[in-house]
């Protein structure tokens, strides 16, 4: 997603007769900053499937899906798309899956997350792996 770095200027405030403060300036926040950079790097649905990922996913999978002593990477062939289809996804979710390739023991599902939630967090996996496809 191209980013378009535009400043703004947002007041001007009139003191007197020929007097006019400076405009107050505003513009993209830092380039470097780590928010600015996941803008850059996913979809708008995606950054918030981050943080439903974070916060129900990640402890097993890995914040970028990597995988961790608990579960596996979600960058294997089983788990793209042509092997797990969006309605698997949102099943695996729901209603958790059983141990099958590995030894990381069943993964248990979670019947508290909404349809949409699902969404947002498959928007991420998908993006996390596949980068440029989105």
């Amino acid at each position: 997603m191209p980013v378009v770095r535009n400043t703004l200027i947002l007041s001007a405030v009139v003191t007197g007769p020929a007097m006019v403060s400076p405009p107050i300036l505003y513009s993209e926040p830092n380039p470097g900053h780590r928010e600015t950079l996941e803008r850059r790097k996913y979809s708008q649905l995606a950054i918030a499937g981050l943080s439903l990922f974070k916060r129900h996913c990640a402890d097993c999978h890995g914040v970028e899906g990597e995988g961790t002593i608990a579960g596996p990477s979600l960058h294997h062939d089983a788990y793209k798309p042509r092997s797990l289809s969006r309605r698997d996804f949102h099943k695996a979710v729901t209603e958790g899956v059983p141990a099958q390739r590995w030894s990381f023991g069943d993964m248990p599902g979670n019947r508290k997350l909404s349809f949409n939630e699902i969404e947002m967090i498959a928007r991420y996996v998908r993006e996390i792996q596949f980068p440029a496809r989105y």
